[in-house]
């Protein structure tokens, strides 16, 4: 079983305006997050940073369902030191089980 990202995607510019801050925690380190105020915050399962890029595996409950999906964030380092959501992808309840993390 493998989940593909390929099928179909959404792009477009966001006004600055209607971006939220979250925290997001790793084992080693609390990262300041920005997203668009109409995407889901997930909790965070996994959080890893290397050269800039924070790789976010985490699971939300989407409206009208009784499973909890999963989401692949990856967000760029800003000047701030802050991080600014670039991909933001929705996955399938499967998909965290096939990563063991989910039972």
């Amino acid at each position: 079983w493998i989940e593909f990202l390929y099928e179909k995607h959404e792009c477009f510019d966001i006004d600055r305006s209607d971006w939220v801050e979250w925290t997001v925690s790793s084992p080693t380190a609390t990262f300041r997050v920005l997203s668009p105020s109409f995407l889901p915050r997930p909790d965070v399962l996994r959080a890893y940073e290397r050269d800039g890029l924070l790789f976010i595996l985490g699971r939300f409950l989407p409206a009208g369902y009784d499973e909890q999906h999963g989401a692949l964030v990856i967000a760029k380092r800003e000047e701030d030191g802050g991080y600014r959501t670039v991909v933001w992808h929705e996955l399938f309840p499967h998909a965290l089980e096939r990563l063991s993390l989910e039972s």
